[in-house]
């Protein structure tokens, strides 16, 4: 039985944030395979502050690492070198 669970990633960057962030950030989503459980990466934006953005990464696994995946916590690390950067990990009811 396999159970559905997300990463919300959200960091808080600087009002003035270097833009190329953005397109760096939409590169790697697109870079990384939907293999071993990955459903979809998906990228947002606070609709008020626009410095803010989450990565919203959707798994279906038997076994949920609570800590989060090995692709989340990389992206924190790297995320962590432009803002503030909260990491959850979420279970979606069926």
């Amino acid at each position: 039985m396999t159970m559905k669970w997300i990463e919300f990633i959200k960091v808080q960057t600087s009002a003035n944030q270097d833009p190329s962030l953005d397109q760096a950030l939409e590169s790697l989503i697109k870079s990384i395979p939907l293999k071993n459980g990955l459903d979809k990466l998906t990228m947002g934006y606070n609709g008020s502050f626009s410095s803010d953005f989450a990565l919203f990464i959707f798994w279906e696994t038997k076994k949920i690492d609570k800590s989060g995946s090995e692709i989340g916590l990389t992206i924190k690390q790297v995320l962590n070198n432009y803002g503030l950067v909260n990491h959850s990990v979420w279970l979606v009811n069926n």
